[in-house]
C-alpha cells in the first residue's frame, strides 16, 4: 500500500524566490497591470511558474477522472461477480439440503443393526484419531517430531477424528418428537 501511495505522489514544483517576468518589468507597466484586470490574467497566464502549475493541476484532473471511471468500471464487474456468487451460494445451499435429505432417507432405509455397526465402528475410528493426535502433541512436547512433521501428523489425525465423527453422527438415526 504505501508503494502504491508513493508512485501516485506527485512532488509540486518549487516556488521560485523571484519571477523575471515582473522584475523586468517598468513601474509604470506593473502600475497598468494592476488597474487592468483582464491584462494581469493575461500576463499572469504567461508567467512560467503558472503555466507548470496548471499544467500539473490539468494533468492531475485527468489522471483522477481517469480512475474514477476505472473504479466505477472495476465496481460494475465487482457487482456482477458478487450477483454470480450469491446466486451460486443459494444453488449450493440448495443442492447441499437435496444431498443431506438424500442421505438421511438412505440412511433410514438401512437396518438398525447396520446403522448401529457403522456408528459403532466410525466412532472407534474417531477415539484412534483422538488418541493418535494426543500422542502426537506427547511426541512433539518430548522433542522427537520437529514442527513440520508434527504438523502434518497432527493435522492428518484431527482430519480423520472429524472426518469420522461426522460419519458416526450420519448413521445415528433421526430422533422423532411426540
Amino acid at each position: 500500500e504505501e508503494e502504491v501511495l508513493e508512485t501516485m505522489a506527485v512532488p509540486l514544483p518549487e516556488i521560485p524566490g523571484s519571477f523575471g517576468e515582473v522584475e523586468s518589468m517598468t513601474e509604470d507597466e506593473a502600475r497598468a497591470l494592476l488597474e487592468d484586470d483582464l491584462a494581469f490574467a493575461d500576463f499572469f497566464d504567461t508567467i512560467k511558474a503558472v503555466q507548470g502549475m496548471r499544467d500539473l493541476r490539468d494533468s492531475l484532473r485527468a489522471s483522477n477522472i481517469k480512475l474514477a471511471k476505472d473504479i466505477l468500471a472495476d465496481r460494475d464487474g465487482f457487482e456482477t461477480a458478487r450477483a454470480q456468487a450469491l446466486v451460486a451460494r443459494t444453488q449450493l445451499t440448495q443442492a447441499l439440503d437435496d444431498y443431506q435429505a438424500n442421505q438421511r432417507r438412505a440412511v433410514a432405509k438401512l437396518p438398525s443393526d447396520v446403522r448401529a455397526a457403522a456408528v459403532d465402528h466410525h466412532r472407534e475410528k474417531a477415539d484412534l484419531a483422538d488418541t493418535k493426535s494426543d500422542d502426537i502433541c506427547d511426541r512433539f512436547k518430548a522433542n522427537t517430531l520437529d514442527l513440520a512433521e508434527w504438523h502434518r501428523a497432527y493435522r492428518d489425525a484431527r482430519l480423520d477424528y472429524h472426518t469420522n465423527a461426522a460419519l458416526a453422527h450420519v448413521f445415528v438415526p433421526p430422533r422423532h418428537h411426540r
